[in-house]
């Protein structure tokens, strides 16, 4: 905690991602550090509107779609929607 300059949560594993983050900023605290001096990108994220406004309300700083290593067709829709979301968020 004394050196880290981000935290990049891996979201989609099971557990509660963001209850995580309370602890994370108690940490924080106790090593003198500003929550801003320290960003949280949360990791494999849907792209499901809700779970990006959970992600924001909670304080996390920006998220990291998952998209598939497929040709175009492929990638570019979920892409899209990904940049629709964020759009309509007002990022």
């Amino acid at each position: 905690m004394a050196y880290a300059n981000g935290w990049m949560p891996i979201g989609g594993r099971g557990g509660d991602t963001l209850a995580m983050l309370a602890p994370f900023r108690e940490m924080l605290k106790e090593a003198g550090r500003a929550e801003a001096d320290v960003p949280v990108t949360l990791f494999g994220v849907g792209m499901d509107g809700e779970a990006l406004k959970r992600a924001r309300d909670a304080g996390v700083d920006r998220v990291v779609f998952g998209v598939p290593p497929d040709a175009k067709e492929k990638v570019l829709p979920p892409l899209d929607k990904g940049a629709k979301l964020m759009r309509e968020m007002g990022q």
